[in-house]
C-alpha cells in the first residue's frame, strides 16, 4: 500500500491511470465520470430498475431519518448545560466495489445517509468495467443521492481514498 500511496503522491493522475490499467485492466482517458456518461447511464436503465432503486432509496432514507440522533441539551446541575451538537462532515469519500454484480444498493447505503446528514459534498469512487464505463445502476443511484462527482477508481486508488486524499488535479 505504501508504494501505491507514494506513487500517487509523486505522479498524480498519471499514476492513477497506470495503476488502473495494471490492476483493473482498463485504460482510461478520463478518471471522472462526465455529465454525458451520467446521461447515457440514465438512458440505459429501464423504468422498472429505476423504480426499484428509487424505492430502495426511499426505504433507506426512512430508516435513517427514524434512527437519526437528535440534538440534546441537559442541565446537569444548576447553570451547567451539557449539549450534544450534531454537525455534518463537510466532505465524504464513498466507495462502491464493482465485482461480478453491480451494487447500486451500496451507493444508496452510503449516499443516502451522507445526504441526510447534510454533507456538503459526497464523492464516489467505483471501478470502471472493461469498456471504461461505470455501472449504469450505480451511477443512477449516485445521482439519486445527489452525488455529482464519481471517479473510476478501484482498489487502493478508490476504497482507501488515496486517489482523492492526495489532492490530484482530477480526483
Amino acid at each position: 500500500m505504501a508504494r501505491i500511496i507514494e506513487q500517487v503522491r509523486a505522479d498524480g493522475d498519471g499514476a492513477l491511470r497506470l495503476l488502473t490499467r495494471r490492476h483493473d485492466g482498463v485504460a482510461l482517458d478520463a478518471l471522472e465520470v462526465s455529465a454525458a456518461e451520467f446521461d447515457a447511464a440514465e438512458a440505459e436503465l429501464d423504468a422498472t430498475l429505476k423504480a426499484a432503486i428509487a424505492e430502495a432509496a426511499a426505504r433507506i432514507e426512512a430508516f435513517h431519518r427514524a434512527t437519526a440522533p437528535q440534538p440534546l441539551r441537559v442541565e446537569t446541575a444548576p447553570g451547567v448545560l451539557c449539549e450534544r451538537v450534531l454537525r455534518p462532515i463537510a466532505r465524504v469519500g464513498l466507495y462502491v466495489p464493482a465485482g461480478s454484480a453491480p451494487l447500486p444498493s451500496t451507493a444508496l447505503m452510503l449516499g443516502v445517509p451522507a445526504r441526510i446528514a447534510g454533507c456538503a459534498e459526497a464523492v464516489l469512487c467505483t471501478p470502471a468495467r472493461a469498456n471504461g464505463q461505470c455501472d449504469a445502476a450505480v451511477l443512477h443511484a449516485a445521482r439519486l443521492c445527489g452525488i455529482t462527482r464519481v471517479f473510476k477508481l478501484g482498489g487502493a486508488r478508490g476504497d482507501r481514498g488515496d486517489g482523492l486524499r492526495h489532492g490530484q488535479r482530477t480526483a
